[in-house]
């Protein structure tokens, strides 16, 4: 008897390891499911706040201006008496063209005193001009090697010889009065020039008034500028890169330049048709052309052309002048097209149940579908509105979470 009393002792202790053995696990357990459940279900929360996006579309197209081709008359090497982006006016000698046999290195030396000339009165008008320090001065030196480069590659070579005289007249120290005694020298021998060349100098004369555009790239006369809400996408096939080119010989019959209205242009962007039937005339956007510029400028959509394969042609109204856009026909553009105002969320709160677009919020702990009608969304964000739909300011919103269903427990 009392040998049974002593197992019985023995058994009690054991028995007590072995349920705390138990209860230690099944919390391990415990923890590791609980664990295992918010990796598998890592929901994120947010609230139904008020918002706004810019719906932004990328579209390509071709830039239109109001050009008037001027040809030349004759054949010959070409010297321009205006700069580009200069405004002419009616009856102006914009140009002449030099014909027949003559010595064409005093043609050479006449452009190269009228770039010293001008590099020349620059200087000697801006006292700042000499103000540059060392580090500015070899920034500038850099960048004009560049250009250098850029225009021998394109055969540009006038704007070789008006860079050299720019970085010339950078590093030249002569006071103002020995240049301003050179610019009396040089005016003396261009006389001179020109008196001896002058008989085989044409003149051309503009029949406009504008801005003269001495580059050419060919499709002026391909885009109506008259006709310009007829044009069809498939007209505004142009190679993207094809840079307009001045002349520095012409022939009878030829292109030589264009006087330009400057005060009102047109881009025209090409559009999907879902996206053109959005779209109303008389709508103001906002414009931007990076590959051209760095600008952004207000436009007013004139017209919204006929479809052609599910693609419009959208012809905006731009008032504010973009100098690059004389040099380029074919380029992209980015238009802010329309702000839309509600409640915004991350776009993967947005769900699809039975057919029905919604989102799911925290209601006594559990998942609620909320109807909802999506304004607009981009690749982050939705615009929610909160006047049509179940969804209401302040509601907690299940951003991210995996199996969501009506009723399932987020949170425990």
């Amino acid at each position: 008897m009392v040998w049974k009393e002593q197992k019985d002792y023995m058994v009690k202790p054991k028995f007590k390891i072995e349920l705390v053995y138990w209860l230690i696990g099944l919390f391990l357990a415990f923890f590791v499911l609980k664990n295992l459940f918010s990796f598998f279900n890592d929901y994120k929360f947010a609230l139904a706040q008020k918002g706004e996006l810019t719906q932004i579309v990328e579209m390509e197209g071709a830039i239109l201006h109001n050009e008037n081709v001027i040809n030349s008359n004759f054949s010959g090497r070409v010297a321009f008496e205006f700069n580009n982006n200069e405004r002419v006016s009616v009856g102006s000698r914009v140009a002449s063209v030099y014909i027949g046999d003559f010595d064409e290195n005093l043609h050479y030396e006449l452009a190269d005193i009228k770039l010293q000339l001008s590099e020349l009165e620059k200087s000697t008008e801006k006292k700042a001009y000499y103000s540059l320090d060392l580090g500015q001065k070899k920034t500038q030196i850099i960048n004009s090697v560049k250009n250098i480069i850029n225009y021998s590659i394109n055969n540009e070579y006038e704007r070789i010889l008006a860079e050299k005289r720019s970085v010339h007249n950078m590093i030249d120290t002569s006071t103002i009065e020995e240049k301003k005694a050179k610019i009396e020298n040089l005016k003396a021998r261009k006389s001179q020039i020109e008196n001896e060349i002058g008989s085989y100098k044409k003149d051309i004369v503009s029949a406009n008034s504008g801005v003269l555009i001495t580059y050419i790239d060919g499709n002026e006369n391909i885009l109506s500028f008259k006709e310009r809400n007829k044009i069809l996408p498939s007209i505004l096939k142009f190679e993207k890169n094809n840079i307009a080119k001045t002349y520095a010989v012409i022939e009878k019959g030829e292109p030589l330049c264009k006087v330009v209205d400057n005060y009102t242009w047109y881009y025209l962007g090409i559009v999907d048709e879902k996206l053109a039937k959005q779209i109303r005339v008389g709508e103001n956007v906002v414009l931007s052309f990076s590959a051209i510029s760095g600008r952004s400028i207000n436009a007013t959509v004139e017209n919204i052309g006929e479809p052609e394969n599910g693609k419009n042609v959208v012809v905006f109204l731009c008032n504010q002048e973009i100098e690059e856009s004389y040099l380029v026909r074919a380029t992209s553009c980015t238009m802010e097209f329309k702000n839309y105002r509600g409640i915004k969320l991350p776009k993967p709160a947005i769900r699809i149940l039975d057919g029905q677009t919604g989102v799911y919020i925290v209601k006594e702990e559990k998942a609620v579908f909320k109807k909802v009608d999506v304004l607009y969304s981009n690749e982050n964000f939705a615009i929610i509105d909160e006047e049509n739909g179940e969804l209401k300011l302040f509601d907690e919103v299940i951003i991210n979470g995996k199996n969501l269903r009506q009723g399932k427990p987020v949170r425990k």
